[in-house]
């Protein structure tokens, strides 16, 4: 794990999947409201779907200090490159840049993390 602002970074597991994707329909729900569709692919996406992701990509989890997962980012690398598909942040922590900071300013720390194990 690599700590970053407050938060570790580090690889999730297949035992995170239910949290990540319970995060991950609290993280859609404003998206949904501004879209005027409750049904956007991130809040119809089941289990299954995320556990096929997880087999083909990576997954990274970010804990804050009392070891609860506050954000994911998921994706896949692919000939030295890190293509991102899904970040997502624990709603009342949204907006303060974050995740903006930690996945999008800090590549190597990041990169580091999806390319361990893989």
């Amino acid at each position: 794990m690599t700590e970053v602002t407050g938060m570790r970074i580090g690889r999730a597991e297949r035992g995170d999947l239910q949290e990540i994707l319970a995060l991950q329909y609290l993280a859609y729900q404003g998206e949904a409201v501004l879209c005027g569709n409750p049904r956007i692919p991130p809040l119809t996406q089941t289990i299954e779907d995320v556990e096929r992701e997880f087999e083909g990509g990576v997954f990274l989890k970010a804990l804050d200090e009392e070891g609860s997962i506050v954000g994911s980012v998921r994706g896949r690398s692919e000939d030295g490159t890190l293509h991102i598909g899904k970040i997502i942040v624990r709603p009342d922590l949204q907006g303060r840049g974050r995740a903006s900071y930690t996945y999008l300013t800090r590549p190597t720390t990041c990169a580091a993390e999806m390319s361990r194990g893989a």
